[in-house]
């Protein structure tokens, strides 16, 4: 049976009408559960983790404004890791709000003292550009080094570019950076194998980390 253009229009239609209409709801519960938990002084490991579902669920229903909140809360309250990622990306982005590079740096930090990787490399990339605070290129090369030991090629390609620019090290030093390149390429990081390469045949190169 073929579905008619006008039927697939409503369909349309009422999924977005019961998507807006199931984020209301996701929205007001939680205002509820946040209420019921504010007397005490932290939520649960249960109600942490819900709190934290029901944002992500919000996020993907289009509830952009108020999953932000949320995600902010379960990051700087509860202390859960993937949330500070979460919120620090959509702050980052102007997602559900203005763009706030400070506070996107600021989650981007404590997600990585919890140790969540990405967030890691997303500070250092802040910390290296200056991006919602001071330049700091001693703090991103310890981070790339960090990533890198934790087998990231990512972290291998970065701090060897720096290294090799001379960027948070009192002087460039292509032998270390070929060492981070090598480390990079077996971990099967391509841009890693391919600085390599160029290095091994005397062709340093200039450009920007990546």
């Amino acid at each position: 049976m073929r579905i008619s253009h006008i039927n697939l229009c409503l369909f349309s239609a009422f999924w977005i009408f019961a998507s807006a209409a199931q984020a209301q709801e996701i929205a007001t519960e939680s205002t509820t559960n946040a209420a019921e938990t504010s007397t005490t002084a932290e939520r649960t490991k249960d109600e942490k983790r819900r709190h934290f579902e029901d944002a992500m669920r919000l996020d993907q229903l289009g509830g952009k404004t108020e999953a932000r909140a949320m995600l902010k809360s379960s990051c700087f309250d509860d202390d859960l890791d993937e949330a500070c990622h979460n919120f620090g990306a959509m702050a980052e982005a102007g997602e559900g709000g203005d763009a706030d590079l400070e506070g996107a740096r600021a989650a981007y930090k404590k997600g990585c003292e919890l140790q969540f990787r990405q967030s890691c490399f997303n500070y250092a990339n802040m910390l290296r550009e200056g991006r919602g605070g001071e330049q700091l290129y001693p703090g991103a090369l310890d981070l790339y080094a960090q990533i890198c030991r934790a087998s990231d090629g990512r972290g291998c390609l970065n701090a060897g570019i720096m290294v090799e620019q001379g960027m948070g090290v009192t002087h460039k030093d292509t032998n270390v950076a070929m060492d981070a390149y090598r480390a990079g390429c077996d971990l099967h990081n391509k841009a890693s194998c391919d600085r390599l390469a160029k290095l091994s045949i005397a062709s340093p190169q200039t450009d920007e980390a990546e």
